[in-house]
């Protein structure tokens, strides 16, 4: 097959190519009498050598398949050699495993067996123990029936005794009941004619104390009636200096009134000679007569005011001493006397409307004398207002007294700090527990080393209230008593 393609090679290679030139002087030399012959044998020569040649790439071609079929043979029967090999292994590997299984089932089994086997003995085990156990519990029971019966007959003799001492102790309870209501009754009537004493006592210091209280009452109710005199007195005296102040203002006004209209008028005749006539006029009289009655104005609602708080002035007064204690009669009286005592009224201070800008002549005009009024009240005694009965009096701290407040620290453990002044200079959170926001500078609680995020627990040994107020309360109480810083 090889030779029969390289043949065909050939022939093709001869067909394709050209035949080589002849030299080209022999070709002018014999071209035309060449023979064919020779021609022939030049051609078959050529083929020879090309056969030639083409037989040895054959060759070659051949060798070159020949060496790759033996090196395919060989790869073949090294894979076979390796195939057969691995299969050889893997039978090998299935035969073990297999046995290691035969040998993994008949442990197995034997192990299976061991456990049925031991499980069987446990079972009898624990027959044998349930067994003996119930003979165990049966006798116990029976001892405890045995018990049981020497406690029930123990019990009913401890029944028997103690019915007996009941009934002894209700036959003593009847006894003492009986002598404790005698008793009562001595100490209920010795009670009601106790009781009566203290109402007779009682009634005599009630009357005798509303009898002081009348007394007082009248002694100040005169004077209080004392004092709305005055105080009328000096209404009356202020109201009549008003009026004539109040007539003076109104004369002046209408004069200048009247010298402002005057001028208003020699204003308009000027005015009427003006030939445009958008000049606007001044009027300096219907300016000083608003003025003036601006005045009044102000000064009528001076005197209303002050009329206002003198007739009020008893009234506020009684309602106020009504209020007090008994005690506090004795302040009352002293404060009353001094404010009448006083000279000084807001009288004085009713013209007081006129600006100091205002240069508008007044005239001053004198006023009459009040008309003196006779006292006729007779001189009161005054009777000595007995004191009340002493409050019991708080017990005060000594003037270098000390407060020990308790912290609980952020690590779980608590200090104690003692502060001897106020204030604290401490911020707290509004909340509960007190726990410290912020510590003032200079103040005792920075000199104590006092942190915040402290939580104050205990205020003098008392814990902390639990509400805000209650908390802020007990603490402002227990440092009132500290000397200041």
């Amino acid at each position: 097959m090889y030779l029969a393609s390289g043949l065909f090679n050939c022939r093709s290679n001869l067909s394709a190519e050209p035949w080589p030139p002849a030299h080209p002087l022999k070709k002018r030399r014999d071209s035309p009498s060449r023979p064919m012959s020779l021609l022939l044998e030049e051609a078959e020569k050529r083929f020879e050598v090309r056969l030639q040649l083409a037989q040895k790439d054959a060759e070659a071609e051949q060798r070159t398949l020949e060496a790759k079929a033996n090196i395919m043979e060989l790869e073949l029967r090294a894979f076979t050699a390796k195939a057969l090999s691995d299969a050889q292994l893997a039978v090998d590997r299935a035969k073990r495993q297999e046995a290691e299984a035969l040998e993994a089932a008949q442990l197995a089994e034997q192990r299976a067996e061991k456990q049925r086997l031991k499980a069987e003995a446990e079972r009898q085990r624990f027959e044998e123990l349930l067994a003996e156990e119930r003979r165990e519990k049966e006798v116990q029971i029976f001892e405890m029936e045995a018990l049981m019966q020497l406690l029930q007959s123990d019990a009913d003799r401890e029944v028997r005794r103690v019915q007996e001492q009941m009934s002894e102790l209700e036959v003593r309870a009847a006894t003492r009941i009986a002598e404790c209501q005698r008793f009562t009754s001595k100490l209920q009537i010795q009670s009601e004619r106790l009781v009566k004493r203290a109402q007779t006592l009682s009634d005599e210091k009630t009357q005798a104390l509303q009898i002081q209280q009348a007394d007082q009452l009248r002694e100040l109710q005169h004077f209080l009636e004392q004092c709305q005199l005055e105080a009328r007195q000096r209404v009356d005296r202020a109201q009549l200096d008003a009026e004539i102040r109040i007539d003076v203002a109104v004369r002046n006004g209408l004069q200048q009134a009247q010298r402002g209209q005057q001028a208003a008028d020699a204003h308009l005749a000027l005015t009427r000679a003006d030939v445009a006539g958008t000049r606007p006029i001044c009027s300096e009289g219907d300016g000083n007569i608003k003025k003036v009655m601006n005045r009044i104005s102000d000064f009528e609602a001076q005197v209303s005011s002050q009329l206002q708080v003198g007739n009020g002035l008893a009234t506020d007064a009684m309602a106020m001493i009504c209020m007090l204690s008994p005690s506090s009669h004795t302040r009352i009286y002293e404060q009353i006397a001094d404010l009448a005592a006083h000279p000084d009224t807001p009288a004085a201070k009713f013209c007081a409307c006129c600006t100091a800008a205002d240069t508008t002549p007044i005239e001053s005009v004198s006023a009459p004398a009040p008309i003196p009024i006779k006292d006729e009240t007779e001189p009161v005694m005054r009777m000595p207002i007995p004191e009340a009965a002493p409050e019991p009096a708080m017990e005060e701290k000594e003037p270098d007294a000390t407060v020990t407040f308790q912290f609980l620290l952020p690590d779980g453990s608590t200090k104690d700090i003692v502060v001897k002044s106020k204030p604290l200079g401490l911020d707290f959170y509004k909340s509960i527990p007190l726990t410290v926001k912020r510590v003032k500078p200079d103040a005792c609680a920075e000199v104590a080393d006092v942190q915040p995020q402290w939580v104050l627990k205990k205020c003098d040994g008392d814990e902390m209230k639990e509400d805000l107020k209650d908390a802020m309360a007990q603490l402002v109480k227990a440092v009132q008593y500290l000397k200041q810083r």
